[in-house]
């Protein structure tokens, strides 16, 4: 046989096995469990399990009609084990579907779990290795037990999974709530030894409340900030998006929409035992409430608005800094990451006391608010 025919028919062969070779663990997509959320708690009368909910949406969710009237679009179903793994395992056994997470939108860890350092680090140790989860996938805290997101009755959207990521997506763009998906957390629950932030969501009577933030250092819960201190927060971050503030100014009422925002971090003094750093943050938007009959809007008067607005976020901002830094002592607005970028050599001498320095260093924040558009009511 020539050396072409030969090289013809293994070419051939090989690529007959690569298109009609089946996959031996292939599960049909009608046997696939669709997990769009799961809650995760700590077990209440044993130490070592966890208590995994699971929420699926039902298949006629689906369809162009999206189920009857005011029926649930989604299943609830709870398992408790040692792990997630074997939770799914013991699912499994109980309906006709595999579970499957490649669609998830978000995970809810328990107030309880976030207390317990062991507990939450197997739950992290498998979400870091499974495969299967999206790196788009929104992490929340609960108020109480994450399990309760079964009792959420939604209102205008049926499934479960966009009805909370609509909140969450609406919160966001009023700036009072932090942004935390898969690979932010895992970054900086890594990186930082055990300490993040998360959005947290508190259920009541069947409604589902995303307000504020719960802290995470050490591997453990050790405090939560409100929605206004977060709105702060994430503009000593630089991650503000939009926000609506409002004071009193001269027995007048004045609302501040931002749309725009950029930060600056500077080390002032790099003295070791009076180290003190600066942050800038640059705020642009518009008058979105100002009392009818108030007076023209002049450059005299937008002026004297911009100032009273500084000075209001200052001293916001500050409230918020004591709180991270004193009250509770989590660097999450990144002060540690900045020096070590910017200022290595300053970081080698704190690095390994940084526990003791952080919580002394001079933290001031400068606001600049800037009135872009004072609307046309005068």
């Amino acid at each position: 046989m020539h050396k072409k025919a030969k090289c013809f028919i293994s070419l051939y062969i090989i690529a007959a096995t690569i298109i009609f070779t089946g996959c031996w663990d292939k599960i049909e997509i009608e046997k696939r469990g669709f997990v769009r959320v799961i809650g995760i708690d700590k077990e209440k009368e044993k130490e070592d399990l966890i208590k995994v909910t699971y929420v699926f949406p039902k298949s006629e969710a689906f369809s162009p009609g999206g189920g009857k009237g005011d029926e649930k679009a989604f299943v609830v179903m709870s398992s408790t084990a040692k792990s997630i793994g074997k939770a799914n395992d013991y699912i499994d056994s109980k309906i006709n579907r595999s579970v499957y997470f490649g669609h998830m939108r978000m995970v809810v860890l328990g107030e309880e779990l976030l207390k317990d350092e062991k507990s939450f680090k197997r739950v992290l140790d498998y979400i870091a290795r499974e495969p299967s989860f999206s790196r788009e996938i929104k992490f929340l805290s609960c108020d109480g037990e994450a399990s309760s997101i079964g009792e959420i009755k939604p209102e205008v959207e049926k499934i479960l999974a966009e009805y909370i990521k609509g909140i969450v997506e609406n919160w966001e763009s009023n700036g009072m709530i932090v942004k935390v998906d898969f690979n932010q957390f895992m970054d900086s629950i890594i990186t930082n030894k055990g300490m993040a932030i998360l959005p947290k969501i508190s259920i009541e009577d069947g409604k589902a409340n995303v307000l504020g933030a719960s802290l995470i250092k050490d591997y453990k819960l050790v405090g939560s900030i409100s929605a206004d201190d977060t709105l702060y927060l994430n503009t000593l971050l630089g991650k503000r998006i939009g926000g609506n503030e409002t004071i009193d100014i001269d027995n007048e009422t004045v609302s501040f929409q931002s749309n725009k925002i950029s930060r600056k971090i500077r080390l002032k003094n790099k003295d070791l035992d009076k180290l003190e750093i600066e942050i800038y943050t640059k705020i642009e938007g518009s008058i979105s409430g100002y009392e009818i009959g108030g007076g023209e809007l002049g450059g005299r008067e937008i002026l004297n608005i911009e100032n009273a607005f500084n000075i209001n976020g200052e001293e916001r901002c500050k409230a918020v800094i004591k709180k991270l830094q004193k009250d509770y002592e989590v660097d999450v607005i990144g002060i540690g990451d900045y020096i070590k970028k910017f200022h290595p050599s300053v970081w080698e001498e704190v690095k390994d006391r940084w526990n003791e320095v952080y919580p002394n260093i001079r933290i001031t924040p400068v606001m600049d608010y800037k009135v872009r558009r004072a609307g046309d009511i005068k």
